[in-house]
């Protein structure tokens, strides 16, 4: 009996064999794209910062030039302004050119009157040799002092009030600087103004006192 399975082909079949990743290959190819990424956020990083550092030396710089011009500004507001001298107690300062002054330092009131605005109740005083300063009828708002030519003037902002004894200050405000050379030489600077004038006399006020000099 011949072999039933003669003659008759055999399918062997070879299986490929599997085939295993090349490790060393992704490890290279992971690094260099890797590589790529960090080095491209590097420069973005790096391009970035640089146009930051730009942004802020400019910003310093126009800061600094606005500061400058400011105190450029404010040395120069009293540059073209007149000049009042008393030589009887040694001392000058400077008014806006557009104010007159009213010397009665002579007569027994020791002062100097600015007038700016053409009202009496609007007006700055200079009194000297004197220790009353007046203040009936204001109640103190704020206080300061402001240092100018080796001298320090301690400030005090007032405000008018409404009562029995003086009757309605409630439109007024004062400022009173007090400085004393010494304990029989006293100078004070009082400014009256009514409020609705309080914008130009609060900004002249300061900017008279800091001319004020001794001149012997």
């Amino acid at each position: 009996m011949a072999d039933e399975n003669e003659g008759q082909g055999i399918d062997m079949k070879m299986e490929a064999p599997e085939k295993k990743p090349n490790t060393a290959l992704w490890i290279i190819l992971t690094i260099a794209i890797s590589g790529i990424i960090f080095g491209a956020g590097g420069y973005w990083l790096g391009k970035n910062k640089t146009v930051d550092k730009g942004s802020v030396d400019l910003l310093t710089a126009t800061v600094t030039a606005t500061a400058s011009t400011s105190a450029t500004t404010s040395a120069d507001v009293t540059a073209n302004w007149k000049t009042y001298t008393n030589d009887a107690y040694g001392f000058s300062f400077k008014y806006p050119s557009n104010y007159k002054v009213a010397d009665d330092s002579a007569d027994i009131n020791n002062r100097i009157t600015i007038l700016g605005l053409d009202t009496e109740k609007n007006y700055i005083q200079i009194l000297s040799g004197t220790t009353d300063r007046g203040g009936e009828g204001f109640e103190t708002l704020s206080s300061t002092v402001i240092s100018a030519n080796g001298i320090s003037w301690k400030v005090i902002y007032s405000q008018g009030v409404n009562n029995s004894d003086f009757g309605d200050n409630s439109n007024s405000k004062s400022i009173n600087a007090d400085y004393s050379k010494s304990t029989n030489n006293s100078f004070a600077f009082i400014a009256h103004y009514q409020k609705e004038n309080s914008s130009e006399i609060e900004t002249v006020f300061p900017q008279i006192l800091s001319t004020f000099q001794f001149t012997k």
